[in-house]
């Protein structure tokens, strides 16, 4: 009995420990976690009908990046992942349905995925995001390389694209803004090479998209 009695006397401090440790557990409440899309808002007027379709394949991005959290750039060689401020697909996803979103806006023509072509031309368009830094309260820096390839996979194009947006304030949704403006001016870029093909010729990024701050 006396040997019962002093490990109960042990254990009930213990067990009593472990209630309170799993109350207390329960009683915590996860941060929140904040989502947001690189898939801007729609114009309030649509544009006149391209005379041709795209197919926008998957885009291409670093290794570091293929994640849904926001990476932030802190220092010259320093990134810090953002758990609690996320896209609300992984990065690729959403650089792709921006893409998609903004051609399809800005030129008035049709994402296709991968359907087949009807009845007239198709441009496969690749995408492949060698930078994307965003540093909080200061600016979102993208640069890529893309290409479009006739509906047979023949390439025709492949131009590079560096687009810096200030951000306007510190803000999540700031940084989201002008990443959204950035993937904008390169969709503007390749919508213009489009237009213009069978011309083989890599357009400027639009002035009116470099340099403007995010919020306006």
């Amino acid at each position: 009995m006396k040997l019962k009695q002093r490990m109960g006397a042990v254990l009930r401090p213990a067990l009593a420990g472990a209630v309170l440790a799993s109350a207390l557990a329960a009683c915590t409440t996860a941060a929140p976690v904040h989502y947001y899309t690189l898939v801007g808002p729609l114009p309030a007027s649509a544009p006149a009908a391209a005379g041709f379709d795209i197919d926008v394949l998957p885009v291409v991005v670093a290794p570091g990046l293929r994640r849904r959290a926001m990476v932030l750039r802190t220092g010259t060689a320093e990134l810090m992942v953002q758990d609690g401020h996320q896209w609300q697909a992984p990065l690729p996803d959403e650089l792709r349905a921006a893409l998609s979103a903004d051609l399809v806006a800005a030129f008035g023509t049709r994402d296709l995925s991968g359907l087949q072509p009807a009845g007239r031309p198709l441009y496969r368009i690749a995408l492949v995001v060698q930078r994307f830094d965003a540093v909080y309260g200061g600016s979102v820096d993208v640069g890529a390389t893309w290409s479009v390839y006739a509906a047979d996979d023949t390439p025709l194009l492949t131009c590079a694209a560096r687009v810096t947006r200030t951000v306007q304030k510190a803000g999540y949704a700031e940084l989201a803004q002008g990443a959204q403006q950035a993937l904008a001016a390169i969709a503007a870029q390749i919508g213009t090479a489009l237009v213009a093909l069978p011309q083989m010729v890599c357009p400027p990024v639009a002035p009116r998209m470099v340099g403007e701050r995010a919020g306006h």
